[in-house]
């Protein structure tokens, strides 16, 4: 079911499985001609409501000065998830594919900081972050990097996280089972 008003759109999604609502706020879609509110819907419907639990809003902003009053990010972000508001921020779109992996890779960030319990948050930064290969370049940062860009692979194509065996089978039994 989903609440639509004109300057945003509010997503009640309800999931079958867990019975769980999920209130979600889109912001600022209609700037761009390349995604639709719709495709963002989409894509969300295509993970575990559990993982969206939590988050508030997902917006698309490219001139950020609206949400901070000085420059605070790096330019050359295109997204970024702020804990504190739990609230995704989509600075750039080029295409269908590169925003729905920027969507999942931020909600990736929302997931291992708000809904993996310590002990797997543990695991994956002792254990497998370390000890393995990396989906992308971008992954090697650091753990919460890494876990994202897994998540982000995972959710939207998994065979190519596959390779990296241990880190599928992370997704696959420990993240995307909840």
């Amino acid at each position: 079911m989903y609440r639509i008003t004109e300057r945003t759109k509010t997503i009640v999604f309800k999931d079958k499985n867990s019975h769980l609502s999920i209130n979600l706020v889109l912001v600022g879609f209609a700037q761009q001609g390349i995604i639709t509110a719709d495709f963002v819907i989409d894509s969300l419907r295509l993970l575990p409501a559990a993982h969206l639990s939590g988050l508030k809003e997902i917006s698309f902003n490219p001139d950020d000065s609206a949400i901070y009053p000085y420059p605070v990010r790096d330019r050359n972000r295109i997204g970024e998830f702020a804990q504190d508001s739990r609230q995704i921020m989509i600075y750039k779109i080029d295409s269908h594919g590169q925003f729905q992996h920027t969507l999942f890779h931020e909600i990736g960030h929302h997931v291992y900081h708000t809904k993996v319990p310590p002990m797997l948050k543990k695991e994956w930064a002792t254990q497998l972050f370390p000890k393995s290969q990396f989906v992308t370049q971008y992954a090697s940062i650091n753990p919460s990097e890494d876990f994202a860009e897994c998540y982000a692979f995972y959710a939207k194509r998994e065979q190519n996280l596959s390779k990296l065996v241990a880190k599928y089978r992370f997704m696959k039994y420990k993240v995307f089972t909840q």
